[in-house]
């Protein structure tokens, strides 16, 4: 059995796994004490996310820290708290850290070997690990500082288990903190050093699905939430049940990444309709698999036919899924031109098919539909996100506002303006190659 850790880091990674091991166990038959569903038929890939106890409990192979408590007690008081092994739910009592600095320079020495060791002990009970699962943000003090540095030790440690990231980016509609840029910036230079791959969810975009698709009038964190739980559980489907396409943590690295420099990945998931307008609908594997396409379906806040994809990988789910019929899908794209791939690299499809039905959670606001896909791609339109980060952190550098609270933790400025200046390489990377494509076109 190859095992997969998963890590949740701060406040928005805390949150964001709650609502995907709620969906987890609402998909494996386990209740929220652990326990199974009575008469449930058990799978062989539920140890893949679950430890099973002696006492036939299922526990989630995870690890949640925090650097304030108040996440992880509401965690420990939740309906989901005999879910969870309480030894591996970590918090202090400190403020919370707002700074990026502080996260990586100050906290980190005190709590880092106590997160390793949580981390060592279900290592070591696993058989083959594969790697982690990462939740994180990258705008708050916790998850973008402390999390990047957990990230980095885990690289050096684990250097040959693959980690994918989910990381959460601030936008202007949910900001919290004016020095979220900041520690963006910051923590996207980290990712680039030491992620394999990185899941860039953006909370506008989340915001703008949950209004717009499905209805939602006053959007919640419980609900951007479960639309990335929605997402996780379709990218995470071929690594949980038996498949005859089973995939490996690590294919996400080698079928995506072609330099690993471009390491953040969009991501999209069909079909989003609400609960009132289920009853009505009925589209064809060619409908849901268009959405997929289109911005508002996006994740992350970006218009993917503004870019040139480097690779993309397309998971189909539930019981109407035939191959035939993607077969059609591909051939239609094709005549009209629905991808348009960078000259440099091959044209690379990745398809998974499982034919589990799809679940939600039954009190959310979302519609149930028998089918569903979710599509995660290399797309050059992601420098799109990166972008609006680096102006944000502009218009606050160049009048050097609180960056006083950075280098009373420890940090020098020529540390901001170098993570500043490799972001603008990535963009500028990802601008050369897209227009390398539209040169070879016009020759």
């Amino acid at each position: 059995m190859e095992e997969i850790i998963s890590i949740h880091i701060g406040q928005s990674g805390i949150q964001a796994g709650n609502a995907c091991w709620e969906l987890f166990c609402l998909e494996h038959d386990i209740q929220l004490d652990g326990k199974l569903i009575q008469n449930s038929k058990i799978d062989d890939c539920k140890p893949i996310f679950f430890t099973e106890t002696q006492s036939g409990q299922f526990i989630p192979r995870s690890v949640y820290f925090d650097l304030e408590s108040n996440t992880i007690n509401q965690v420990k008081t939740s309906a989901q708290k005999q879910l969870f092994n309480p030894e591996f739910l970590v918090s202090d009592n400190q403020d919370k850290p707002k700074t990026f600095a502080r996260g990586y320079y100050q906290v980190s020495s005190q709590y880092m070997e106590l997160c390793l060791d949580k981390i060592r002990k279900l290592a070591e009970n696993c058989s083959n690990l594969q790697g982690f699962l990462i939740y994180n943000s990258a705008g708050g003090g916790t998850g973008s500082g402390y999390g990047s540095l957990l990230i980095e030790k885990i690289k050096e440690t684990y250097h040959k288990k693959t980690n994918l990231g989910l990381t959460i980016f601030p936008s202007d509609q949910t900001q919290k903190e004016q020095i979220e840029p900041y520690n963006s910036v910051l923590c996207s230079q980290k990712m680039i050093e030491h992620g394999d791959v990185n899941l860039v969810l953006n909370n506008e975009a989340l915001h703008d699905i949950c209004y717009k698709n499905y209805d939602i009038q006053n959007p919640t964190y419980i609900d951007l939430n479960r639309v990335i739980a929605q997402g996780v559980s379709q990218l995470t489907c071929a690594l949980r049940y038996d498949n005859y396409l089973q995939n490996h943590l690590s294919d996400f690295q080698m079928n995506l990444i072609p330099y690993p420099k471009f390491c953040f990945m969009l991501s999209s998931y069909s079909p989003q309709i609400s609960p009132n307008t289920t009853i009505y609908t009925q589209y064809s594997t060619q409908e849901i698999s268009d959405f997929l396409l289109k911005p508002q379906n996006m994740m992350a806040k970006c218009n993917p036919s503004s870019g040139k994809y480097m690779a993309v990988d397309i998971a189909y789910r539930g019981i109407d899924i035939i191959p035939k019929s993607i077969g059609y899908v591909f051939q239609n794209w094709k005549v009209n031109k629905s991808f348009q791939f960078t000259n440099w690299c091959k044209q690379i499809f990745k398809i998974q098919i499982n034919y589990n039905l799809p679940s939600r959670i039954p009190e959310s606001n979302f519609g149930f539909f028998y089918k569903s896909v979710f599509m995660i791609s290399n797309s050059t339109s992601i420098s799109q996100v990166l972008q609006k980060i680096n102006n944000r952190f502009d218009q606050m550098f160049t009048k050097r506002e609180f960056t006083q609270l950075y280098q009373c933790e420890g940090m020098e400025e020529n540390e901001l303006i170098q993570a500043r200046e490799d972001l603008a390489s990535l963009n500028s990377d990802y601008q050369d190659a897209t227009e390398t494509l539209e040169f070879e076109e016009e020759y």
